[in-house]
């Protein structure tokens, strides 16, 4: 598991750069810390209420905000 996690990290690295973690959340951060992920904590500050109701749209829309934040 984690020889693909640092290949995936690795992709990601060449893609888009740096990986930012836009959240506090402790045990988010614990789970890419175990499969080898390397990556900083920015948590964004926006109102997190969705304005969708199904769930794939819930989570599209907050990465959305937050990738913009």
């Amino acid at each position: 598991m984690k020889l693909l996690a640092k290949i995936t990290m690795e992709y990601l690295k060449i893609k888009f750069g740096k990986l930012v973690l836009a959240s506090e959340s402790p045990r988010r951060a614990a789970i890419l810390r175990q499969v080898g992920f390397d990556f900083t904590v920015h948590p964004s500050r926006i109102e997190e209420t969705p304005e969708r109701t199904e769930p794939v749209d819930i989570a599209k829309e907050l990465a959305e905000k937050k990738a913009s934040a």
